[in-house]
Protein backbone atom coordinates (compact mmCIF):
# COMPACT_ATOMS: atom_id res chain seq x y z
CA UNK A 1 0.00 0.00 0.00
CA UNK A 2 2.88 2.23 0.72
CA UNK A 3 5.98 0.34 -0.48
CA UNK A 4 6.95 2.92 -2.50
CA UNK A 5 7.53 5.54 0.51
CA UNK A 6 10.16 2.99 1.53
CA UNK A 7 11.68 1.38 -1.24
CA UNK A 8 13.71 3.42 -2.98
CA UNK A 9 13.84 3.91 -6.61
CA UNK A 10 17.86 2.94 -6.51
CA UNK A 11 18.98 5.56 -9.38
CA UNK A 12 21.47 7.47 -7.08
CA UNK A 13 24.58 6.39 -7.19
CA UNK A 14 26.49 7.26 -3.99
CA UNK A 15 30.14 8.08 -4.76
CA UNK A 16 33.14 6.63 -2.88
CA UNK A 17 34.97 8.03 0.09
CA UNK A 18 37.28 10.82 -1.00
CA UNK A 19 39.80 11.72 1.70
CA UNK A 20 39.85 15.03 0.37
CA UNK A 21 36.19 15.97 1.13
CA UNK A 22 36.45 13.93 4.52
CA UNK A 23 39.27 16.41 6.08
CA UNK A 24 37.85 19.55 4.42
CA UNK A 25 34.47 18.46 6.30
CA UNK A 26 36.07 17.42 9.62
CA UNK A 27 38.22 21.08 9.56
CA UNK A 28 35.34 22.65 9.40
CA UNK A 29 33.84 20.66 11.81
CA UNK A 30 36.55 20.72 14.43
CA UNK A 31 36.95 24.35 14.27
CA UNK A 32 33.21 25.32 15.27
CA UNK A 33 33.87 22.33 17.91
CA UNK A 34 37.01 24.05 19.35
CA UNK A 35 34.70 27.71 19.10
CA UNK A 36 32.38 26.13 21.30
CA UNK A 37 34.85 24.60 23.54
CA UNK A 38 36.69 28.22 23.92
CA UNK A 39 33.07 29.76 24.97
CA UNK A 40 32.46 27.75 27.26
CA UNK A 41 35.63 27.99 28.73
CA UNK A 42 35.26 31.55 29.20
CA UNK A 43 33.82 33.15 32.12
CA UNK A 44 30.19 32.40 32.88
CA UNK A 45 27.40 35.51 33.03
CA UNK A 46 25.78 34.93 36.40
CA UNK A 47 21.91 33.65 35.60
CA UNK A 48 19.23 33.08 37.71
CA UNK A 49 18.44 29.64 38.93
CA UNK A 50 15.05 28.46 40.18
CA UNK A 51 15.93 25.42 42.78
CA UNK A 52 15.23 22.01 41.69
CA UNK A 53 12.31 20.30 42.72
CA UNK A 54 11.74 16.36 43.30
CA UNK A 55 11.54 14.24 39.95
CA UNK A 56 7.81 14.16 39.11
CA UNK A 57 6.18 11.23 39.33
CA UNK A 58 4.80 10.40 35.62
CA UNK A 59 8.61 10.66 35.00
CA UNK A 60 9.38 7.59 36.71
CA UNK A 61 6.90 6.03 34.53
CA UNK A 62 8.48 7.13 31.27
CA UNK A 63 11.77 5.48 32.77
CA UNK A 64 9.51 2.25 32.84
CA UNK A 65 8.11 2.74 29.74
CA UNK A 66 11.49 3.44 27.71
CA UNK A 67 13.06 0.49 29.26
CA UNK A 68 10.31 -2.41 28.71
CA UNK A 69 10.31 -0.50 24.96
CA UNK A 70 13.74 -0.82 25.01
CA UNK A 71 14.16 -4.92 25.74
CA UNK A 72 11.91 -5.46 23.61
CA UNK A 73 13.20 -3.57 20.68
CA UNK A 74 16.45 -5.46 21.08
CA UNK A 75 15.41 -8.70 23.10
CA UNK A 76 13.87 -11.04 19.95
CA UNK A 77 10.55 -11.93 19.05
CA UNK A 78 11.40 -14.01 22.21
CA UNK A 79 10.80 -11.00 24.34
CA UNK A 80 8.62 -7.99 22.47
CA UNK A 81 5.52 -11.00 22.01
CA UNK A 82 5.50 -9.74 18.30
CA UNK A 83 5.12 -6.42 18.50
CA UNK A 84 9.08 -5.57 18.28
CA UNK A 85 8.65 -3.45 15.02
CA UNK A 86 6.29 -1.23 17.03
CA UNK A 87 8.50 -0.33 19.54
CA UNK A 88 9.48 2.89 18.07
CA UNK A 89 6.84 4.55 19.41
CA UNK A 90 6.55 3.69 22.96
CA UNK A 91 10.67 3.70 23.26
CA UNK A 92 10.44 7.75 22.19
CA UNK A 93 7.26 8.48 24.02
CA UNK A 94 9.49 7.20 27.23
CA UNK A 95 11.59 9.13 26.24
CA UNK A 96 9.50 12.19 25.95
CA UNK A 97 7.97 12.04 29.61
CA UNK A 98 11.83 11.02 30.92
CA UNK A 99 13.28 14.65 29.70
CA UNK A 100 10.23 16.26 30.42
CA UNK A 101 9.90 15.37 33.71
CA UNK A 102 13.35 16.60 33.79
CA UNK A 103 12.80 19.98 32.66
CA UNK A 104 10.36 20.23 35.21
CA UNK A 105 12.86 19.09 37.92
CA UNK A 106 14.93 22.02 36.91
CA UNK A 107 11.99 24.98 36.88
CA UNK A 108 10.33 24.45 33.38
CA UNK A 109 6.86 24.29 33.63
CA UNK A 110 4.70 21.42 32.74
CA UNK A 111 4.85 21.09 29.16
CA UNK A 112 2.58 17.96 29.23
CA UNK A 113 0.17 20.52 29.77
CA UNK A 114 0.48 23.27 26.92
CA UNK A 115 -1.87 23.89 25.03
CA UNK A 116 0.29 23.45 21.74
CA UNK A 117 1.70 20.15 22.78
CA UNK A 118 -0.80 17.88 20.79
CA UNK A 119 -0.31 20.10 17.95
CA UNK A 120 3.49 19.32 17.80
CA UNK A 121 3.25 16.09 18.15
CA UNK A 122 0.59 16.14 14.75
CA UNK A 123 2.48 18.72 12.48
CA UNK A 124 5.60 16.74 14.05
CA UNK A 125 4.51 13.84 11.98
CA UNK A 126 4.10 15.83 8.93
CA UNK A 127 7.39 17.83 9.41
CA UNK A 128 9.30 14.87 9.17
CA UNK A 129 7.47 13.12 6.11
CA UNK A 130 9.07 16.22 4.33
CA UNK A 131 12.51 14.94 5.03
CA UNK A 132 11.50 11.90 3.87
CA UNK A 133 10.37 12.69 0.76
CA UNK A 134 13.70 14.52 -0.14
CA UNK A 135 14.94 11.40 0.93
CA UNK A 136 13.37 10.16 -2.50
CA UNK A 137 15.65 12.45 -4.20
CA UNK A 138 18.75 11.73 -2.50
CA UNK A 139 18.41 8.15 -1.24
CA UNK A 140 20.76 8.99 2.14
CA UNK A 141 18.95 6.38 4.49
CA UNK A 142 17.15 3.23 3.72
CA UNK A 143 14.86 1.49 5.69
CA UNK A 144 14.43 -2.45 6.17
CA UNK A 145 11.64 -4.52 8.43
CA UNK A 146 9.01 -1.93 8.33
CA UNK A 147 5.65 -3.56 8.30
CA UNK A 148 3.70 -2.93 4.58
CA UNK A 149 0.27 -4.87 5.19
CA UNK A 150 -2.13 -1.76 5.60
CA UNK A 151 -3.25 1.19 6.97
CA UNK A 152 -3.06 0.31 10.87
CA UNK A 153 0.85 -0.90 9.85
CA UNK A 154 0.84 3.18 8.19
CA UNK A 155 0.05 4.71 11.52
CA UNK A 156 1.60 2.98 14.04
CA UNK A 157 5.39 2.10 12.22
CA UNK A 158 5.43 5.16 10.16
CA UNK A 159 3.17 8.16 11.38
CA UNK A 160 2.70 7.87 14.61
CA UNK A 161 6.40 7.48 15.26
CA UNK A 162 7.63 10.46 13.15
CA UNK A 163 5.20 12.68 15.04
CA UNK A 164 7.73 12.01 18.30
CA UNK A 165 11.06 13.67 16.52
CA UNK A 166 10.00 17.41 17.41
CA UNK A 167 8.48 17.29 20.68
CA UNK A 168 11.49 14.93 21.69
CA UNK A 169 13.90 17.82 20.29
CA UNK A 170 11.95 20.56 22.23
CA UNK A 171 11.67 18.91 25.76
CA UNK A 172 15.57 18.38 25.53
CA UNK A 173 16.55 21.27 24.41
CA UNK A 174 14.51 22.87 27.94
CA UNK A 175 16.45 20.80 29.87
CA UNK A 176 19.92 22.16 27.78
CA UNK A 177 18.17 26.05 28.54
CA UNK A 178 18.68 24.95 32.10
CA UNK A 179 22.32 23.57 32.29
CA UNK A 180 25.51 25.87 33.31
CA UNK A 181 27.30 25.34 30.38
CA UNK A 182 24.75 27.17 28.29
CA UNK A 183 25.48 29.74 29.87
CA UNK A 184 28.74 30.72 29.08
CA UNK A 185 26.92 31.53 25.45
CA UNK A 186 25.26 34.39 26.68
CA UNK A 187 27.40 37.30 26.43
CA UNK A 188 29.47 35.55 22.97
CA UNK A 189 32.02 38.00 21.64
CA UNK A 190 30.43 36.61 18.10
CA UNK A 191 28.00 37.93 16.59
CA UNK A 192 26.59 37.73 13.37
CA UNK A 193 26.62 40.70 11.11
CA UNK A 194 23.48 43.29 11.24
CA UNK A 195 22.66 42.72 7.99
CA UNK A 196 20.73 39.65 8.61
CA UNK A 197 18.16 41.17 10.39
CA UNK A 198 16.85 43.18 7.37
CA UNK A 199 13.94 42.02 5.36
CA UNK A 200 16.03 41.89 2.64
CA UNK A 201 18.59 39.47 3.27
CA UNK A 202 15.85 37.38 4.38
CA UNK A 203 14.64 37.19 1.22
CA UNK A 204 18.05 36.66 -0.19
CA UNK A 205 18.37 33.37 2.62
CA UNK A 206 15.03 32.16 1.74
CA UNK A 207 15.98 32.31 -2.28
CA UNK A 208 19.34 30.42 -0.95
CA UNK A 209 17.72 27.67 0.94
CA UNK A 210 15.00 27.35 -1.92
CA UNK A 211 17.66 26.78 -4.62
CA UNK A 212 19.68 24.40 -2.18
CA UNK A 213 16.45 22.14 -1.85
CA UNK A 214 16.13 22.05 -5.25
CA UNK A 215 19.57 21.24 -5.84
CA UNK A 216 19.35 17.97 -3.71
CA UNK A 217 17.28 16.59 -6.35
CA UNK A 218 19.12 17.85 -9.22
CA UNK A 219 22.48 16.91 -7.82
CA UNK A 220 21.88 14.49 -4.96
CA UNK A 221 25.21 13.17 -4.79
CA UNK A 222 27.05 16.42 -4.07
CA UNK A 223 24.17 19.00 -2.65
CA UNK A 224 22.66 16.51 -0.11
CA UNK A 225 23.71 18.38 2.83
CA UNK A 226 21.11 21.15 1.60
CA UNK A 227 18.57 18.67 2.81
CA UNK A 228 18.93 20.32 6.35
CA UNK A 229 20.60 23.87 5.54
CA UNK A 230 17.84 24.54 2.49
CA UNK A 231 14.89 23.51 5.17
CA UNK A 232 16.74 26.00 7.86
CA UNK A 233 17.76 28.95 5.09
CA UNK A 234 14.16 29.16 3.57
CA UNK A 235 12.45 29.31 6.60
CA UNK A 236 14.51 31.39 8.68
CA UNK A 237 14.61 33.87 5.98
CA UNK A 238 10.39 34.11 5.69
CA UNK A 239 10.11 34.43 9.49
CA UNK A 240 13.04 37.30 8.73
CA UNK A 241 10.90 38.84 5.97
CA UNK A 242 7.22 38.21 7.75
CA UNK A 243 9.40 40.05 10.98
CA UNK A 244 8.24 37.51 13.31
CA UNK A 245 10.43 36.92 16.56
CA UNK A 246 11.39 33.94 17.20
CA UNK A 247 13.71 31.36 19.97
CA UNK A 248 16.88 32.30 18.08
CA UNK A 249 16.31 36.11 18.11
CA UNK A 250 19.10 36.66 21.06
CA UNK A 251 21.75 35.33 18.21
CA UNK A 252 21.31 38.31 16.51
CA UNK A 253 23.33 40.54 19.48
CA UNK A 254 25.34 37.46 21.16
CA UNK A 255 23.15 35.64 23.79
CA UNK A 256 23.06 32.28 22.24
CA UNK A 257 21.69 30.45 24.47
CA UNK A 258 19.12 29.16 23.24
CA UNK A 259 20.25 28.47 19.66
CA UNK A 260 22.63 25.98 21.56
CA UNK A 261 20.22 24.73 23.47
CA UNK A 262 18.31 23.55 20.64
CA UNK A 263 21.47 22.57 18.55
CA UNK A 264 22.38 20.48 21.63
CA UNK A 265 19.24 19.23 22.01
CA UNK A 266 19.35 18.24 18.05
CA UNK A 267 22.52 16.49 18.52
CA UNK A 268 21.56 14.26 22.02
CA UNK A 269 18.58 13.23 20.29
CA UNK A 270 20.49 12.18 16.80
CA UNK A 271 22.60 10.22 18.90
CA UNK A 272 19.98 8.54 20.76
CA UNK A 273 17.85 7.76 17.10
CA UNK A 274 20.97 5.61 15.94
CA UNK A 275 21.92 4.62 18.89
CA UNK A 276 18.06 2.42 19.26
CA UNK A 277 18.00 1.67 15.78
CA UNK A 278 21.04 -0.64 15.87
CA UNK A 279 19.45 -3.25 16.68
CA UNK A 280 15.63 -3.15 15.77
CA UNK A 281 13.77 -4.80 13.73
CA UNK A 282 12.44 -1.59 11.73
CA UNK A 283 15.57 0.23 11.31
CA UNK A 284 17.40 2.17 8.80
CA UNK A 285 21.19 2.11 6.88
CA UNK A 286 22.73 4.91 5.07
CA UNK A 287 24.10 5.51 1.81
CA UNK A 288 26.22 9.12 1.47
CA UNK A 289 29.23 9.89 -0.72
CA UNK A 290 32.54 11.08 -0.20
CA UNK A 291 32.31 10.65 3.98
CA UNK A 292 30.35 7.24 4.38
CA UNK A 293 33.18 6.10 6.47
CA UNK A 294 34.23 6.06 10.10
CA UNK A 295 30.75 5.41 11.58
CA UNK A 296 29.28 5.47 15.10
CA UNK A 297 26.22 2.92 14.88
CA UNK A 298 24.88 3.16 11.34
CA UNK A 299 25.24 6.84 10.83
CA UNK A 300 28.87 8.05 9.27
CA UNK A 301 30.37 10.02 11.85
CA UNK A 302 30.43 13.50 10.09
CA UNK A 303 26.79 12.72 9.17
CA UNK A 304 25.90 14.03 13.03
CA UNK A 305 27.04 17.26 12.42
CA UNK A 306 23.35 17.42 10.62
CA UNK A 307 21.66 17.45 13.81
CA UNK A 308 22.49 20.44 15.21
CA UNK A 309 21.13 22.31 12.23
CA UNK A 310 18.11 19.81 12.35
CA UNK A 311 17.53 21.15 16.10
CA UNK A 312 17.91 24.92 14.48
CA UNK A 313 15.32 24.39 12.05
CA UNK A 314 13.16 22.79 15.01
CA UNK A 315 13.10 25.54 16.97
CA UNK A 316 12.13 27.49 14.42
CA UNK A 317 9.29 25.43 13.45
CA UNK A 318 8.06 25.36 17.21
CA UNK A 319 7.31 28.97 17.10
CA UNK A 320 5.83 28.68 14.18
CA UNK A 321 3.09 25.83 15.51
CA UNK A 322 2.74 28.34 18.51
CA UNK A 323 1.99 31.40 16.11
CA UNK A 324 -0.60 29.23 14.45
CA UNK A 325 -2.30 27.15 17.54
CA UNK A 326 -1.78 30.25 20.22
CA UNK A 327 -2.63 32.76 17.39
CA UNK A 328 0.26 34.87 19.05
CA UNK A 329 0.48 38.76 17.34
CA UNK A 330 3.04 39.69 14.96
CA UNK A 331 5.47 42.08 15.72
CA UNK A 332 6.94 44.80 13.84
CA UNK A 333 10.84 44.60 13.65
CA UNK A 334 11.75 48.16 14.97
CA UNK A 335 14.33 50.04 13.30
CA UNK A 336 17.04 50.87 16.52
CA UNK A 337 19.43 48.32 17.24
CA UNK A 338 18.23 48.76 20.90
CA UNK A 339 14.83 47.83 19.81
CA UNK A 340 15.43 44.95 18.19
CA UNK A 341 17.52 44.07 21.04
CA UNK A 342 14.19 44.37 23.49
CA UNK A 343 12.51 42.40 20.88
CA UNK A 344 14.90 39.37 20.89
CA UNK A 345 15.40 39.30 24.00
CA UNK A 346 11.84 38.54 25.95
CA UNK A 347 10.87 36.70 22.36
CA UNK A 348 11.39 33.43 24.02
CA UNK A 349 9.67 34.14 27.11
CA UNK A 350 6.69 35.85 24.78
CA UNK A 351 6.52 32.41 22.89
CA UNK A 352 6.60 30.37 25.70
CA UNK A 353 3.87 32.29 27.86
CA UNK A 354 0.42 32.03 26.43
CA UNK A 355 -0.86 34.78 28.03
CA UNK A 356 1.16 37.20 26.72
CA UNK A 357 -0.62 39.68 24.04
CA UNK A 358 2.20 41.55 22.55
CA UNK A 359 6.24 42.14 22.89
CA UNK A 360 5.54 45.50 24.29
CA UNK A 361 3.68 44.43 26.92
CA UNK A 362 5.87 42.05 28.09
CA UNK A 363 9.39 44.06 27.42
CA UNK A 364 7.33 46.19 29.96
CA UNK A 365 6.08 44.12 32.64
CA UNK A 366 10.10 43.05 32.85
CA UNK A 367 11.10 46.28 33.18
CA UNK A 368 8.59 46.48 36.19
CA UNK A 369 9.60 43.31 37.28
Amino acid sequence: MFDSAFDPPGRVEHRSFSWAVFLVAALVVGLVIIEMLRTVSRPRMATARCSPIRFPGWGWAGVALAIVAWVMAWGGESLSFGVRRYTFLPLWMGYILVVAAEAERRGAPNMLRRPEWLPVFIIGSLFWSSFEYLNRFSENWIYTGVPQSGLGDLLLAVLLPFSTVLPAVYVTSEVFRRTSWVGAFACCVRRPPPILRRPACGALLSLLGAAGIVAVGAWPTVAYPWMWLGPLCLTFGLMTVARLPHRLCGSWWGDHRVAVAWAAAGLLCGFFWELWNVASECRWTYEVSFVGWPRLFEMPLLGYAGYPVFGLLCALVFDLIRYATLRLPRSSAPNSQGAVQSVGSISDAYLASPSATSPRRATGARRKG
